[in-house]
């Protein structure tokens, strides 16, 4: 029995392998608070701790079932194996496509250590898929220090993203994300922690892709994002968005709940979004990397990273007046290569190194604020790609540099 009066309290408790641990909870206001009453609340529950092949790997199964024990010839299902798997064991997903109809959440508080994280990875040599049928929200991770690997993760329901992370410090690689009813992957706080100190940081999305994601009004749904409510120090590398109805990367900030943690992207694709592959045409901003919103400055990093084909612009700032691109390409973007600018009156901080802007379908010149011109970049002013001292770029250059840009994101992989 725990009594408890208003202010904070931690209690330490030991619990029992393998049954039910009850608590009961007795809390008692004191005469500071301004409370509406000052009765007693009294509330009772149990805690379960389970383990499964101690010290050994979790396997799952799309037929695993509460009842299994954890191994390759008796799987545990899915639900099970995330709540009772330990720092430093392995969920090991069996080939085959888990069909569900509700979201596959990983709380608060289920996590693991930076020595030792949970994992949820893929069998050797298959490609299990986590199927949510359009019937639910997808995976919310709330937990920290996870580590997911090898998995697809496909059709949530309606306005639902197909993977959201909140919590902190997690890996996700060799993922995809597909066929979602809102963004595939996206890094935003899951509760109502109210700061950018409790938001979601450290995480890093590793060579994933996300396309084919579309929301019922045909213009939300990105391939990646970080916005609105995302914390610090979090990565994209080696990633690639295509065919999502809105943009391939999404970092939106928004004036009522403030500056957002910078984003590093490195290594990306970002081409067709705005289009999904079976040729319907979105309604949303169809940009390949979008920076920011409502003039807020937040220093995002690009670098090495190539937008094509995308049906607005390959590289915007978004009015986010403070984006440092490096050794980045774009090509053919129905609505120019790269604008960065903002609102009248903000002061930019802008930094452009070593960008080719190249275009062969006519699109709009690149727009930029301040003096970003160098030798370094070829920037298109609507009709041919040209240097600060005016040296024009040709075809067989282009090609080039961007054969060279394309091993050097291979090589991350």
């Amino acid at each position: 029995m725990i009594h408890q009066h208003s202010t904070a309290m931690h209690l330490d408790a030991v619990l029992e392998k393998n049954s039910e641990n009850p608590f009961t909870i007795i809390f008692l206001p004191d005469d500071t608070q301004n409370l509406s009453s000052f009765d007693k609340i009294i509330r009772n529950f149990s805690v379960e701790m389970r383990t499964y092949n101690e010290g050994g790997n979790i396997y799952v199964s799309p037929s695993g079932t509460p009842g299994g024990d954890g191994t390759r010839t008796k799987p545990l299902d899915l639900d099970t194996a995330v709540a009772f798997v330990r720092p430093g064991q392995k969920i090991i997903l069996l080939s085959g496509v888990y069909k569900r109809n509700s979201a596959l959440v990983i709380p608060r508080y289920n996590n693991g250590t930076s020595e030792n994280r949970k994992y949820m990875i893929a069998a050797p040599y298959s490609r299990p898929v986590i199927d949510f049928d359009k019937k639910s929200q997808g995976v919310v991770l709330s937990g920290d220090y996870w580590y997911i690997e090898g998995i697809d993760f496909a059709r949530s329901a309606p306005n639902y993203t197909g993977f959201l992370i909140g919590g902190n410090h997690n890996i996700v690689e060799n993922c995809r994300f597909y066929e979602n009813g809102d963004t595939g992957l996206q890094i935003s706080r899951t509760d109502a922690s109210g700061n950018i100190d409790e938001w979601p940081s450290y995480n890093r999305i590793i060579n994933c892709e996300s396309f084919d994601n579309c929301d019922p009004s045909n213009n939300n749904a990105d391939g990646f994002a970080a916005k609105i409510t995302s914390g610090r120090g979090n990565e994209f590398i080696g990633c690639v968005a295509h065919h999502n109805v809105d943009d391939g990367w999404d970092l939106y900030t928004k004036a009522g709940t403030g500056e957002i943690g910078a984003v590093v992207i490195d290594s990306c694709i970002a081409y067709e979004n705005g289009t999904l592959t079976d040729g319907t045409v979105g309604k949303g901003d169809k940009n390949g990397f979008k920076f920011g919103g409502e003039g807020i400055a937040v220093p995002h990093v690009i670098r090495n990273s190539l937008a094509f084909n995308n049906g607005a612009v390959g590289f915007t700032s978004n009015s986010n007046p403070n984006i440092t691109a490096i050794n980045n390409i774009a090509y053919n973007n129905a609505r120019g290569n790269l604008v960065l600018s903002t609102y009248s009156g903000i002061p930019t901080h802008f930094v452009l190194d070593g960008f080719i802007s190249y275009n062969t379908e006519g699109a709009p010149g690149d727009v930029i604020t301040g003096d970003l011109e160098s030798d370094k970049n070829y920037l298109f002013d609507g009709t041919k790609s040209v240097n600060k001292s005016q040296n024009e770029m040709s075809k067989d250059d282009f090609i080039e540099a961007l054969l060279k840009l394309v091993s050097k994101i291979k090589g991350v992989k």
